[in-house]
């Protein structure tokens, strides 16, 4: 509570209680109550102290009733934090108030390879473009056709020789060249 008006004597004194997002810590004779610092809120009125945000939410502006909840892609793993954290690279979040991020996962069957993990994106499983190749499940991505084969074909298991009066000199290649 804080004083409304001052007081024209002793015994006419009027409080009124701090409002939501304030509080008074002591009894006085202030004519205002405090703000919530930063990382806190305070939902009631007429309170005496403001609480810390959970984990998973932020606070950062003064004076607040509510917390904010991290967003996707973010996390905060301790109470009283008045702003959330990125996830790092090779990590992700899909869930909004959370309090860490996910490891991705690269495994992807043969012919795939994995793309797009990170922030709120678990990514997926992707065919390898034509002049590539991946021969078994796993996490590692596709490997470029070496000299002498090639593959047009988009998820190609394995790359094929170059014919009969063919070649190819550069790896990663969709055809092979005829001999003149």
């Amino acid at each position: 509570f804080h004083e409304a008006t001052p007081p024209t004597s002793t015994a006419n004194r009027a409080c009124t209680a701090c409002a939501a997002g304030r509080f008074k810590s002591t009894a006085d004779n202030a004519a205002s109550c405090d703000a919530c610092p930063v990382g806190q809120h305070q939902t009631a009125t007429a309170q005496s102290n403001c609480d810390n945000c959970n984990a998973g939410t932020y606070q950062a502006q003064k004076g607040q009733s509510a917390c904010v909840a991290c967003d996707a892609g973010r996390f905060q793993p301790r109470a009283g934090a008045h702003t959330c954290r990125d996830c790092e690279t090779g990590t992700y979040q899909t869930s909004t108030n959370a309090l860490s991020c996910n490891a991705c996962d690269y495994s992807c069957p043969a012919r795939q390879f994995h793309t797009g993990c990170g922030l709120s994106n678990a990514g997926h499983c992707t065919a390898c473009s034509a002049g590539r190749y991946k021969g078994s499940a796993g996490t590692d991505g596709c490997t470029l056709c070496e000299p002498g084969t090639s593959t047009e074909e988009t998820g190609a298991l394995e790359c094929e020789a170059c014919g009969m009066m063919q070649y190819q000199d550069l790896s990663g290649q969709e055809t092979c060249q005829y001999c003149n």
